[in-house]
């Protein structure tokens, strides 16, 4: 599923509500400016001075919470299970973008601290 980021409002909008958008304006004749939805995508991303951008696709953000679970891991006495089931939980990573994936610094230590926090909680 494609997933964007709204810069103005932060909020996750797919790529289904965003072809929902689009048809909503066609029908009200406010979609003029629009050959077609592919259009109407572009306009809409940041790269184009709208406020969307693209989220990493799952593959990606699954990539890095696999690399930085080894490094909680390895770090901590925590169940190799556990970490990545609290990842998966709490979408660690679930909006970034396919440029912060690949060039934002992760910080394992706060990641640390609150994998511990959450998992203690839990027994």
């Amino acid at each position: 599923m494609i997933r964007y980021h709204n810069i103005d409002n932060d909020t996750v909008i797919t790529e289904e509500e965003l072809r929902d958008e689009y048809e909503e304006k066609v029908a009200n004749g406010e979609a003029d400016d629009y050959d077609n939805f592919m259009a109407y995508r572009e306009a809409c991303m940041i790269y184009n001075n709208g406020s969307l951008e693209k989220i990493a696709d799952d593959w990606e953000i699954n990539r890095l919470r696999r690399a930085v679970a080894w490094d909680i891991i390895s770090a901590t006495e925590i169940d190799a299970q556990k970490v990545m089931d609290w990842m998966e939980d709490n979408d660690v990573f679930g909006n970034w973008t396919a440029w912060e994936i690949n060039h934002r610094p992760v910080d394992v230590e706060e990641l640390i601290e609150c994998a511990e926090q959450m998992l203690s909680e839990e027994d």
